[in-house]
């Protein structure tokens, strides 16, 4: 729910914002002030995260509160057409790999295609963040 306004904020720009002479996007340059506020929105967004997930009894809680702030970043960079975007998805797959692989570790055999899935994401973000750098 929280994403979803990104969402269409991200569509949007990536629409109107195309190169049409070779058909790309063109990138996105964020500033030191809009760096200082994302950090701390994110610092204060994950305190929030962090109370809520305690709230539900979330297992691995700052994993998870990690996880969901690292989503939230990259989803904003994402719309704002930067490319650090991709390194946010790939600590996020990198965290994801973690929160899934210790239950994995102490037998919850079960839990492995979820694991699985998240390397496959990490694969497909490091090549989008190559693919990125090599293009623009």
């Amino acid at each position: 729910m929280i994403v979803f306004p990104m969402y269409v904020y991200g569509v949007f720009s990536w629409m109107t914002h195309k190169n049409e002479k070779n058909n790309t996007v063109e990138a996105n340059k964020i500033s030191k002030r809009e760096w200082m506020m994302l950090f701390l929105a994110s610092i204060i967004g994950f305190g929030l995260l962090y109370y809520i997930l305690k709230y539900f009894n979330t297992n691995q809680l700052i994993i998870s509160s990690l996880s969901m702030i690292t989503s939230l970043i990259a989803t904003y960079l994402i719309a704002r057409r930067n490319k650090y975007s991709f390194l946010f998805y790939i600590g996020n797959d990198v965290i994801l790999i973690l929160l899934w692989g210790i239950p994995i570790l102490q037998g919850e055999f079960y839990l492995a295609p979820v694991l699985i899935e998240n390397i496959v994401l990490l694969i497909n973000d490091s090549y989008g963040l190559k693919n990125w750098n090599e293009n623009i």
